[in-house]
């Protein structure tokens, strides 16, 4: 396993003890003639065809609920990670404008709210002039991986800095959290899992057993009736005629081999003339390959769209890809057991589960990863979600109903001097990892983790901390993984400015309020990318200014040796003041609490002082990924030790 895998991907990967090669390619044997011979099958198809109706029951939420409750997790460390989240608000917090609109659900008649809107009471229009400051390096890609620029100078895109800032909106205003087709919020993807040889301690260990597995009896070589786990999972063959996919049920022996046959490097599979072997990689233990044959082509059971699009999805998924395979048998060949399959264009083996001839789920062992039944979505509360009008569609805009208006012009880099750093390989950079469960789900009041089917919420916002790190890495052998960039230097400025229409003073507030705790000492927003290697720590600072009531109708100043500015400098804290009282007069006591809990939580996560504190070393090892060789780290992630909210992460500090 190579270097800059995180661990918490790693053990996703991998059920704990099984190891796979890095790589995902598996290479296609035929042959003629079948070379098994002498090996007596295990009978276990018709066990597992009475097992059917096992699918459709749902495991008990109850099961093991008090698991951490032993002396190995009472003295576990923590897990860390770079980034942590500002919980979820309780209630959206409703602008102006939703007086407005809030009766109607015709885009017309919104759209004639939101004029009525414009026209009742004062509206402030003018700009802002921004400085941005990188305290660390700054990298955000453009053309050939160099630094965005337009063609002649370096600059950060305004597209950028918006959806920072609006990020950030959504968290001061109590907004949404939205599953939009258009522009999410959240998505609302379903995960799969596998957990086969996992610690008792983690939850979809009984989950996974509960809900693809089942007793089998059988007599061991004594004639002793025992009974074991085995899947569910039926054998056929995956097909495909003109664009839709079925599976064909076909026969299934489970061979003895030797450990070179059962354990290859890769993955592959081994045609002959009574069907296919699939050979599923390397795991420990493993003494069975897979023979799949006999099958019968009349029988088709439909995958539908979403099955498809969840399996491709799954970018956890080792091994063999089904719907990838390299010259996949075809049904023009001429072997005995492609009679009848002419029709299909592709052809492999595989496993599945179905239910009234529709499947739910396949793969390419009989323990494969399963999907929850809960998207990531369906952990987030029905008023957070419900279609409401929040802070952010007002001033940013709602796409089918009024235009942003806020605009952000890009920022320019005000230097002359050489501003970039030198060219080199930047750490590998991990993506989201939502199936680390215990680290995006909320745990319970015992601190138990909770997984995807739980009815847990999702933590909340994900920010990352700031810290001063080396961003260098070494080349990685993956050649699609190396990322050769070079960021701004830290402590040079970007000068632009965003513009405004028409806000009224509330809403003008909210977005001032932005600058405020951007402003605040030791507070630093995260831009471009690199955020988990310490890049892209920013100061924000802005001056706003009102077009005064002769900006229509003066051009030149009075010496008219320049064009006539109109312009008044505005005290920011006045408006914000104005929000402020406005968002005390529409939450409730408890909700107040709960929010200004959430801002002490942002503005936690926002400080840079622990970066720049004597103990920065200890802070960088308390915010960094996981290893995989480290035995410690190892252990709290095959645990699913939850990981710690913002405030415990400080006070491990101290």
């Amino acid at each position: 396993m190579g270097r800059g895998i995180s661990l918490e991907e790693w053990r996703e990967q991998n059920g704990y003890k099984e190891k796979y090669n890095e790589g995902n390619s598996f290479k296609i044997v035929e042959e003629k003639k079948t070379k098994y011979v002498g090996n007596t099958p295990l009978k276990r198809n018709n066990n597992i065809e009475k097992s059917k109706n096992k699918v459709v029951k749902a495991p008990s939420m109850k099961v093991n609920n008090n698991f951490r409750n032993n002396s190995y997790n009472k003295n576990m460390k923590s897990p860390t990670t770079p980034y942590n989240f500002v919980p979820l608000n309780d209630v959206v917090l409703h602008p102006p404008l939703y007086e407005y609109v809030k009766d109607y659900t015709d885009n017309k008649d919104m759209q004639k709210g939101y004029k009525e809107f414009l026209l009742d009471g004062k509206k402030y229009s003018g700009y802002c002039e921004v400085d941005i400051e990188n305290i660390t390096p700054l990298y955000i890609g453009g053309a050939d991986k160099k630094f965005f620029s337009d063609g002649e100078n370096l600059c950060i895109p305004g597209s950028s800095l918006r959806g920072c800032l609006k990020n950030l909106f959504k968290v001061i205003t109590n907004g949404t959290m939205r599953i939009d087709k258009d522009n999410p919020d959240i998505t609302d993807k379903i995960l799969y899992f596998r957990n086969l040889a996992g610690k008792k301690v983690d939850p979809t260990k009984q989950l996974y057993s509960n809900r693809f597995t089942y007793d089998k009896t059988y007599k061991d070589k004594d004639g002793n009736l025992k009974t074991k786990k085995a899947s569910i999972a039926k054998a056929g063959f995956l097909v495909r005629e003109g664009k839709q996919y079925y599976i064909c049920r076909a026969d299934l022996k489970v061979q003895k081999g030797d450990n070179w046959k059962v354990n290859p490097k890769n993955p592959y599979i081994y045609w002959h003339n009574e069907g296919a072997d699939i050979f599923t990689g390397r795991m420990n233990n493993k003494k069975h390959y897979y023979q799949i044959k006999s099958p019968v082509w009349k029988d088709k059971y439909l995958i539908p769209d979403n099955v498809l699009n969840g399996y491709r999805d799954d970018k956890n998924r080792k091994g063999l890809d089904l719907l990838k395979v390299e010259n996949p048998k075809k049904g023009t060949d001429r072997e005995k057991f492609l009679r009848g399959a002419e029709k299909f264009d592709y052809i492999v083996p595989c496993f599945y589960v179905e239910e009234n001839g529709i499947v739910s789920h396949f793969g390419a062992g009989p323990y494969y990863r399963i999907p929850y039944r809960e998207s990531i979505g369906d952990h987030v509360s029905k008023d957070l979600k419900e279609a409401q009008i929040d802070f952010a569609d007002a001033i940013f805009g709602n796409k089918e109903c009024w235009s942003s208006r806020v605009f952000v012009e890009d920022c320019y880099l005000d230097s002359d001097k050489s501003a970039l750093e030198k060219q080199d390989y930047a750490k590998i950079l991990m993506g989201p990892n939502p199936t680390s469960f215990q680290f995006y789900l909320m745990p319970d009041s015992k601190k138990n983790p909770q997984h995807w089917d739980s009815s847990a919420n999702i933590r909340g916002y994900k920010f990352y901390w700031h810290k001063k790190m080396r961003w260098q890495g070494d080349k990685n052998d993956n050649e699609n993984m190396n990322n050769l960039i070079a960021p701004v230097k830290p402590n040079n400025h970007f000068k632009g400015k965003i513009r405004f229409e028409n806000l009224d003073a509330v809403e003008l507030g909210a977005f001032m309020y932005l600058f405020g705790i951007a402003e605040e000492k030791d507070i630093c927003y995260k831009l471009g990318m690199g955020k988990s290697i310490g890049l892209g720590s920013i100061k924000l600072t802005g001056k706003f200014y009102f077009r005064d009531d002769t900006y229509y109708k003066k051009l030149f100043a009075t010496d008219k040796k320049d064009f006539a500015k109109c312009l008044i400098e505005v005290d920011k804290q006045k408006f914000i003041e104005e929000f402020k009282i406005y968002l005390k007069s529409k939450l409730s006591p408890e909700s107040l609490v709960s929010y200004q809990q959430r801002i002490n939580s942002l503005k936690a996560i926002l400080s840079i002082k622990y970066m720049m504190s004597a103990n920065s070393e200890k802070w960088n090892s308390m915010t960094r990924y996981m290893e995989i060789g480290n035995k410690e780290d190892r252990n709290i992630v095959t645990s699913r030790t939850p990981l710690p909210t913002i405030e415990e992460v400080i006070q491990g500090l101290k």
